[in-house]
């Protein structure tokens, strides 16, 4: 048996059609399916419930909304550190192996590659709840012998993922003839949804250890605006929103990833390229947007 938390989200959806074997999704709200298993990771007898039998866990459960963090920050706390503490001791009372899933937002912004021992410097509310959980999980390993793994994703694209996210949003508002967009100057690493969630299902056999899942490619937000308006053949005036950028200070300017661990170690790579992912990542938005 596997429990997945954060079953309904975009990786977390995804996740659970590509596992094999019986899962149990949780998820926050009622999804026709996973309705048995809904519920709060805040609520330490659901996660007992959940994880109760289960010989692995894939926890993808949180809050990632990064601008409503700097807005109300107790939410976050409760649900990526509180919430994870839940799950971890459900993992330790059934002797559960548990697939952490934290963000690459936890390193803040760098000159390169980031590796493994790049030390973290979280710099926003998010982040650094993101933070607190892969610690919690850390010090379980060494003060509980629990079986966990902490997999950190560089940015993850794809079909159904949410409209606050970058690359969905600049398709929707190319599609409608307006954009408006915040900071695109940043350079992001971004990796395709199903590579991501190969990744993780590897982590099962990871071990008591960190691991960077990333393409290895960085790239402007910039630069995706303008792969976007080549491969949808637009040609779209760009505005800024700057309600939609973060305090400068808290910017993450650069995320790249060193993955060399999780190929060594793991046995991944990335498998779709870029340019292939946003041209089914157009298709599905494109499609969705004109049923709509």
């Amino acid at each position: 048996m596997i429990a997945v938390t954060g079953a309904g989200g975009f990786i977390g959806s995804h996740l659970v059609e590509a596992l094999e074997g019986e899962v149990r999704a949780g998820t926050h709200y009622s999804h026709g399916n996973f309705g048995e298993w809904a519920g709060d990771i805040t609520d330490p007898a659901y996660c007992d419930r959940l994880i109760e039998g289960c010989e692995v866990c894939y926890h993808l459960a949180a809050l990632i909304e990064i601008p409503y963090s700097y807005k109300s920050v107790k939410p976050f706390i409760d649900t990526n550190i509180i919430g994870t503490y839940n799950i971890l001791e459900a993992c330790k009372r059934y002797d559960c192996k548990l697939v952490h899933v934290s963000s690459s937002e936890v390193y803040g912004t760098g000159g390169g590659p980031m590796n493994e021992l790049t030390p973290p410097y979280p710099r926003s509310p998010y982040a650094a709840t993101k933070l607190a959980a892969d610690q919690l999980v850390q010090s379980y390993w060494l003060s509980y012998n629990v079986n966990a793994t902490i997999i950190r994703p560089f940015n993850t694209f794809g079909p159904r993922q949410s409209l606050r996210a970058f690359i969905p949003h600049a398709i929707c508002g190319l599609l409608e003839g307006h954009l408006e967009v915040g900071n695109l100057s940043p350079w992001r690493d971004y990796t395709y949804v199903t590579d991501t969630v190969a990744g993780i299902i590897a982590g099962k056999g990871g071990g008591r250890e960190v691991y960077n899942l990333g393409a290895g490619m960085c790239i402007t937000m910039k630069g995706i605006v303008e792969w976007l308006q080549e491969i949808m053949g637009t040609d779209v005036e760009v505005k800024n929103s700057w309600g939609a950028m973060r305090p400068l200070a808290s910017e993450v300017f650069r995320l790249e990833s060193d993955n060399t661990k999780a190929r060594v170690h793991l046995g991944w790579q990335p498998k779709v390229k870029f340019e292939d992912g946003l041209k089914r990542t157009v298709e599905y938005y494109r499609e969705s947007y004109y049923e709509d």
